[in-house]
């Protein structure tokens, strides 16, 4: 951006030029070069005396490399504005030879240029003659400071004079520097956190110029990986990959086997020895002490019951009998009905019944008790059974018995046993 400057001096000083000039005729302006630009200076004849104030007013621009921060304490400078300011200033007459000339007419030259730490030197000079009537000092310019910085560093320096001051690093916040306003131009390195069994993995990039950093690539925790760990006693769980455990238990035996964690048992075995009895067979019974686990061997077959016998109640012809069985080692015993043994049955005949005996019905006894089965019933004596004129249980004559004519009256009688 173009950079002007523009000094100007009014100074109250009438009646000075009044004494010296004998008029109030303004003087003209000079033109001079300081730090490469051209400034002007201008002043008035208002008032007497030797000595007044003076107001500079100073413009300027911005330069294209660098800016001017309005609080800069060392830089009256702004962006859009003059800045104004008064001091005191001495006008110093100088001593010319009397040649005669009236100076009439003046003008300001610059004798020397003010710079940023030297005053410089203004002339009051005779149009006519060229002497050198009055000189005024033109204040110290001032540094003008700017804003410098390259990757690492910002400083200050004199847009006028170059001086240069204030070396610092960067003060960088979120890759802007909080002094002069520098943004890096990042070069980023990443570094890899793996996940963990808890934690999310992820990568930070971290510039290596200014240290600002920022995550991406997040990878979710991975969890525990729980395998079985165990001992004697007892058995516990262990993540392969971080090492954390959970509770210790005790193994729960069965078999030999941990339920819970398949532990198999380093046995140490007691013996115990079961006899065989009349019913059970015999064996060893092999328990681990640590465990609990067994198992049993040396198998022997039951002995069997020695039974001997007892008849408790013999058997009758109609009631059971009872035998008692016992076992002479044991003592077990059951009883036996033993059936009854029946009758013997005897069958008693029918005895006929006739014209001088009474009969019997058929009849039946057991031969072992005694006791009547089927009891004979008395008949009664039946009347004479006459068979061709003849009794066939007496043989008497049937008394109503006639012969036929022609018949020999002899017959044989078929006498039945009575």
């Amino acid at each position: 951006m173009k950079r002007r400057s523009i000094i100007s001096v009014i100074a109250v000083m009438s009646a000075l030029l009044t004494v010296l000039f004998g008029c109030g005729k303004k003087p003209e302006v000079a033109e001079s070069s300081f730090g490469g630009k051209t400034s002007s200076v201008e002043t008035s004849v208002e008032t007497r005396g030797t000595s007044g104030t003076a107001t500079f007013s100073t413009e300027a621009g911005i330069p294209t490399d660098a800016t001017v921060p309005s609080t800069d304490p060392e830089s009256e400078l702004s962006l859009d504005k003059p800045v104004v300011r008064e001091i005191d200033v001495e006008l110093t007459p100088v001593e010319v030879d009397d040649s005669g000339c009236q100076h009439s007419a003046v003008s300001l030259r610059v004798i020397r240029e003010p710079n940023c730490s030297e005053a410089g030197e203004s002339g009051y000079y005779c149009q006519d003659c060229g002497k050198l009537i009055a000189s005024i000092e033109i204040p110290v310019a001032g540094h003008t400071y700017l804003h410098k910085y390259n990757d690492t560093l910002h400083w200050k320096t004199c847009s006028k004079c170059g001086n240069s001051k204030d070396f610092e690093s960067h003060k960088l916040e979120n890759g802007l520097c909080s002094v002069c306003g520098y943004g890096c131009s990042h070069q980023f390195q990443g570094e890899l956190t793996p996940p963990t069994c808890t934690t999310n993995g992820f990568t930070t990039y971290t510039c290596m110029k200014c240290g600002c950093s920022y995550v991406n690539g997040v990878v979710s925790a991975l969890g525990h990986v729980y395998a079985f760990k165990s001992d004697e006693d007892a058995h516990w769980r262990e993540c392969a990959d971080c090492g954390q455990i959970t509770a210790i238990e005790k193994h729960v035996m069965k078999d030999g086997l941990c339920t819970v964690c398949g532990l198999g048992c380093s046995h140490t075995y007691m013996d115990s020895i079961s006899q065989p009895t009349c019913l059970e067979r015999g064996f060893i019974t092999h328990t681990c002490e640590k465990c609990g686990s067994s198992y049993v061997d040396s198998i022997v077959d039951p002995t069997g019951h020695n039974y001997t016998s007892e008849t408790i109640r013999a058997a009758t012809c109609e009631e059971q009998g009872e035998i008692r069985y016992s076992c002479s080692k044991c003592g077990d015993s059951y009883t036996v009905a033993i059936s009854a043994e029946g009758h013997q049955i005897v069958i008693d005949p029918a005895v006929q019944a006739t014209c001088q005996h009474t009969g019997l019905t058929d009849g039946a006894h057991c031969a072992a008790c005694g006791a009547v089965l089927t009891a004979q019933t008395v008949l009664p004596v039946v009347e004479h059974n006459y068979v061709n004129g003849g009794c066939i249980w007496c043989g008497s004559i049937d008394p109503t018995f006639e012969l036929e004519p022609g018949e020999s009256g002899e017959y044989d009688l078929p006498l039945i046993p009575g």
